[in-house]
């Protein structure tokens, strides 16, 4: 029983202190306020070629 209790508060000590969790790794990087504007302006682009090309063919 002797040995027992060193053993145990040695234990006790290693598994008291804090457990150091991974950081994030970030595949994407995540911008919402970028990845939406940026994608309105896609719609935008594609909405003025489509008039674009419709403007031209009127043209000939």
């Amino acid at each position: 029983m002797r040995p027992l209790l060193p053993l145990l508060l040695l234990l006790g000590l290693l598994l008291a202190r804090p457990a150091a969790a991974q950081r994030p790794y970030h595949v994407l990087d995540w911008k919402a306020p970028a990845t939406l504007s940026t994608y309105l302006l896609q719609q935008l682009h594609g909405q003025y070629d489509a008039r674009r090309r419709a403007g031209a063919a009127a043209w000939q």
